[in-house]
């Protein structure tokens, strides 16, 4: 579970007002090139009843990964649904 938490540690999670989405890892291992790969050039939409961001694309009906954000002390947080990890984030 360390390393999977590692994947996304100072990671960028690019949302693209076009809906393109992609992941950008800052660290270089197998995991994290698996992660980037699979979540290259994905789209993402906002599922207002779940309030859930949902990535990928009409075709998989955006199942490749679900992210929960939230709003805790004026801190923002993903919690990614599929290993069950929060993150904090910090705008760019």
């Amino acid at each position: 579970m360390k390393e999977l938490s590692q994947t996304f540690t100072n990671s960028i999670f690019s949302f693209q007002k076009n809906q393109d989405f992609n992941f950008i890892p800052k660290q270089k291992t197998q995991l994290t090139s698996m992660f980037a790969q699979m979540l290259q050039n994905q789209k993402w939409i906002f599922d207002e009843k779940r309030k859930l961001i949902r990535i990928g694309t009409t075709k998989d009906r955006y199942s490749i990964m679900g992210i929960t954000p939230k709003i805790e002390k004026n801190n923002a947080y993903f919690k990614l649904e599929e290993v069950e990890i929060s993150l904090e984030l910090i705008k760019v």
